[in-house]
């Protein structure tokens, strides 16, 4: 049975050789598919990292282009508004009897080439307001004056704290109030008094 057994143990080294020899191409195989993989997995980062990038300006370019299209429509909002002006002024008269009197006169004046709608005059009394009429709608050019008269219903002197406001509806239906020496600011809702 020597024999038998040296040939046994000749084959069992060629099958160990074998799976041996099996076994280390089956490593190197996966060694290359671990590499190519990888590769593969390096190239498809760098490509969505490429297209973050691409995202990330086109996202820019998208917010650029909002907040300009709102520029853009804001302008075109108050290009009216813009155009409305509101003036002060404190008239010094003779009044009966031949005693000096000063009234306090405000004027809102359309200078846009479109009318304006429902213009009001607040005056502005401490915490108190006084809501002044003018005519339905001013046309372009026109101009309405509003006097003062007190919370008391009286015309007399003006207190020095008192001062007015306009509010209207411009030719594209937005409300806005103006003050003598500030810029137009829209109203959230249309005033309780229109």
């Amino acid at each position: 049975m020597p024999a038998a057994s040296a040939l046994t143990d000749q084959l069992e080294g060629w099958g160990t050789a074998g799976a041996a020899v099996v076994a280390m191409a089956a490593l190197l195989a996966g060694v290359a598919a671990y590499r190519t993989q990888s590769a593969q997995l390096r190239l498809q980062q760098e490509q969505i990292d490429a297209q973050a990038e691409v995202l990330a300006l086109q996202v820019a370019e998208l917010r650029a282009a909002i907040q300009d299209r709102k520029r853009q429509e804001w302008e075109r909002q108050r290009a009216q508004a813009v155009q409305v002006y509101i003036v002060e002024e404190l008239r010094e008269e003779v009044a009966e009897r031949g005693r000096p009197s000063r009234r306090l006169v405000a004027t809102v004046r359309n200078a846009s080439p479109l009318p304006i709608h429902d213009p009001t005059m607040i005056w502005h009394e401490g915490a108190a307001e006084v809501t002044g009429i003018l005519p339905p709608y001013l046309a372009p050019g026109a101009a309405a004056s509003h006097e003062y008269i007190g919370v008391d219903g009286e015309s007399a002197d003006p207190p020095s704290g008192v001062s007015a406001t306009a509010r209207f509806r411009d030719a594209a239906g937005s409300w806005w109030e103006i003050s003598p020496h500030g810029s137009p600011q829209p109203l959230p809702a249309p005033p309780e008094s229109a």
